[in-house]
């Protein structure tokens, strides 16, 4: 059976919106679940303008809400998580990152480095 996948895009500033940096994570996600053989859900979880410095996409953004989502048996047991790179997650003190991310459990998280 196939998993689930959501993808969790993140940009800092309302400047980036201007650029390419949505629709690269967007098309790099869609290309990893293809690869994959993942099903990309339609539920997507994105924090346009959000720093990642301060947690607040963690706090009071998107990214929390796919953590209330996991935590209320919202998202199935086994989905995975897909970020482009690991400070489109968190850019707090590693320690703290890991943290939440450990909060997050039943589900796997994917994060796939572009360069």
């Amino acid at each position: 059976m196939k998993k689930t996948a959501y993808s969790y895009i993140r940009f800092s500033s309302p400047e980036q919106a201007k650029g390419d940096s949505f629709r690269r994570q967007l098309s790099r996600t869609v290309e990893y679940c293809e690869k994959h053989d993942l099903i990309l859900s339609e539920t997507r979880f994105q924090d346009l303008g959000v720093s990642g410095w301060t947690g607040k996409n963690i706090e009071r953004g998107a990214l929390g809400d796919f953590l209330i989502a996991v935590k209320a048996g919202k998202i199935p047991t086994g989905s995975v998580l897909i970020v482009e790179n690991f400070d489109r997650f968190s850019r707090l003190k590693p320690r703290v990152a890991y943290a939440k991310l450990g909060e997050m459990t039943g589900f796997t998280f994917l994060y796939h480095s572009m360069s």
